[in-house]
């Protein structure tokens, strides 16, 4: 891609100082730039890569860049939602592209632990279409997932206020209580995942805009042993089914949604689990 396309207008910003080193800079595009960005192929958001030339970058002690090929997170910031007993201030992660499909597309917070691209197409292709785990992923060695399909046959199918035609999952850490137990909340439970009405209403000040769905991955790991923590398709199964019920009966109890999005993990994994450590339906 011709780089004059992407930068022409852009901006260029970093906490160096003479009294400070930094290695990270922050390239803010133009809105053509970030177009171009957008018309790549799919595969080469997901692998993006930039060249660096000599002299591109220079420091204010005077050090500067030498030519090099840089991975680059191809993403962007999302408000995500604090669930502590003290809530912190709702925050921007900044999340890399990681899986993009036909049906969703998953974004992953660049700080949290890495899933790799393999395990990604699993968990995409598991939404999408139809999955036969072995035992590579071993709770759900011989399972066939299908989540997508099996919901929407029971909910009908989710809202498309974007125009993308896709939910887009967020795996982040979304922040809860589990390990502190603060303010009399139990430390064994964990927030697994959540979406919320306001991204789909532009005004709204914390809006990321879209059909969002946002799993947790601190402690929620697909890979741990742990059989209370590797339960990440529940809890996409679980967030999914509600998010498609609140979207088609908006005026339906919590308790009904909770109840059908237990009875879709049942459907598709033969049990349904809740989210914390030694924690049982």
């Amino acid at each position: 891609m011709d780089e004059s396309s992407v930068f022409n207008g852009s901006t260029i910003s970093s906490a160096d100082s003479t009294a400070s080193y930094v290695t990270d800079i922050i390239i803010t595009l133009s809105a053509s730039g970030t177009l171009s960005l957008d018309d790549m192929d799919n595969a080469d958001k997901t692998t993006f890569n930039m060249t660096v030339g000599d002299n591109a970058f220079t420091g204010l002690d005077g050090a500067f860049s030498e030519i090099d090929t840089l991975n680059v997170d191809y993403g962007r910031n999302y408000w995500i939602t604090s669930f502590e007993a003290f809530p912190s201030a709702t925050a921007q992660q900044f999340c890399a592209i990681s899986y993009i499909g036909t049906d969703c597309d998953i974004m992953v917070d660049i700080s949290s632990p890495t899933i790799s691209d393999t395990l990604l197409t699993l968990i995409g292709r598991a939404f999408e279409n139809t999955v036969v785990f072995d035992s590579t992923v071993s709770q759900y060695d011989s399972i066939e997932v299908s989540i997508a399909s099996t919901v929407r046959s029971f909910t009908g199918q989710e809202k498309d206020t974007d125009d993308n035609g896709k939910v887009i999952f967020v795996f982040t850490d979304i922040k809860d209580e589990y390990g502190l137990g603060r303010n009399d909340t139990k430390r064994s439970l964990f927030v697994h995942g959540y979406s919320t009405p306001n991204d789909t209403v532009s005004s709204s000040q914390f809006a990321n805009g879209g059909e969002i769905i946002y799993i947790d991955t601190d402690p929620l790991d697909i890979t741990s042993t742990n059989n209370d923590l590797n339960v990440l398709l529940q809890a996409m199964t679980h967030e999914y089914t509600k998010m498609c019920l609140q979207h088609n009966k908006p005026d339906e109890q919590p308790w009904i949604l909770e109840a059908v999005a237990q009875l879709m993990q049942k459907n598709i994994f033969g049990d349904c689990v809740f989210f914390g450590e030694s924690t049982a339906p």
